[in-house]
């Protein structure tokens, strides 16, 4: 470690800075891959979704929810949170696993959120490959009211 670096940092706190600095450059890399990817799948003409920085994500999901549960849930809130804010989609399915903890959570934090917007949004919960009658109802709902969206004037 640098002189300098060593001024700034207390001794008690550098070794919980070289882990924040380790993490950071591990979370470039997965950002450097997740770019890389995208490039190679932008050239089916089938992904959709704009790219947003894994740190915006991180950002949005620990305003509602602590990082500090290490679960998916705050990672799940953030990237809607953030998609959200870039006005991306018409419309979103959020589909989790039945019985699933964080996805629980993920979903309440969601719904909280879709209520302050008029983007339409559906909650599935499965385990497995089959949806009831049920959830497809909800998923053709939030498909016309997602063309509804797209298709209004703007204003």
């Amino acid at each position: 470690m640098s002189a300098l670096f060593s001024e700034w940092i207390s001794d008690s706190d550098r070794t919980a800075a070289k882990r924040a600095f380790s993490a950071r450059v591990r979370i470039g890399f997965i950002e450097m891959l997740e770019q890389r990817w995208r490039r190679i799948m932008a050239e089916s003409g089938l992904l959709f979704s704009p790219y947003v920085p894994f740190s915006d994500v991180e950002r949005e999901g620990h305003k509602r929810i602590s990082l500090n549960g290490y679960t998916e849930a705050p990672i799940t809130v953030g990237r809607y949170a953030a998609l959200l804010a870039s006005g991306a989609f018409d419309g979103y399915v959020n589909i989790g696993a039945f019985n699933c903890a964080p996805a629980s959570t993920a979903s309440a934090v969601i719904h909280a959120l879709s209520l302050q917007t008029d983007t339409p949004y559906a909650v599935i919960e499965s385990d497995g490959d089959c949806i009831t009658a049920g959830q497809l109802r909800q998923l053709e709902i939030v498909a016309v009211q997602s063309r509804r969206r797209r298709d209004r004037p703007p204003g």
